[in-house]
């Protein structure tokens, strides 16, 4: 996905209700990344256009640095993971009472939830490209580098044909506390 310009902003960045560990925003994504959500979506092509699709991404500031190691980097990433994992439940299921299709990437596996196929969504990638936000490498592995947070972040992101305006609606009720 890379070398992309980003997608249009629909909803800028916003912090949870009650905290600020928690930041969203929604964007219409570029061409690129349009064509892999798709491929990730093979039944649902006729019903994801790139005229309705919304990308939500979303950041969890963490305690720990998650570019070390060790038990309380592991502890925070399975923290980061239970919070993520109920929040795009919620959201998608919300969406879906609505008439909507949504789903939501297992930050582990960057798989979809709700459709698994074996195509992995790049959450450091797309928040490179949709938000603009430097990247840098631990070890392997390519982190993203928050522009308060540093590397003490972790990304998640949801799809949905959902109005904007429904969406953050859907959002903002499921945010942590």
């Amino acid at each position: 996905m890379g070398g992309e310009e980003g997608g249009r902003v629909v909803i800028p960045v916003e912090s949870g209700a009650s905290n600020d560990r928690f930041e969203w925003s929604v964007h219409r994504p570029p061409a690129l990344m349009y064509r892999e959500i798709q491929a990730m979506f093979p039944a649902r092509k006729a019903q994801v256009t790139k005229e309705n699709l919304l990308v939500v991404t979303t950041c969890q500031r963490t305690g720990p640095d998650l570019a070390g190691e060790g038990e309380e980097v592991d502890d925070e990433k399975d923290r980061c993971l239970e919070v993520f994992m109920a929040f795009g439940k919620q959201v998608a299921e919300t969406l879906q009472e609505a008439g909507h299709w949504a789903d939501y990437v297992d930050p582990c596996t960057g798989h979809p939830v709700r459709e698994p196929i074996n195509l992995v969504f790049p959450e450091v990638e797309a928040l490179e490209m949709l938000l603009q936000y430097k990247c840098g490498q631990a070890g392997n592995c390519k982190i993203v580098m928050h522009p308060k947070w540093g590397s003490n972040v972790y990304p998640c992101s949801l799809f949905t044909t959902a109005p904007a305006e429904l969406l953050a609606n859907a959002v903002r009720n499921s945010l942590p506390k």
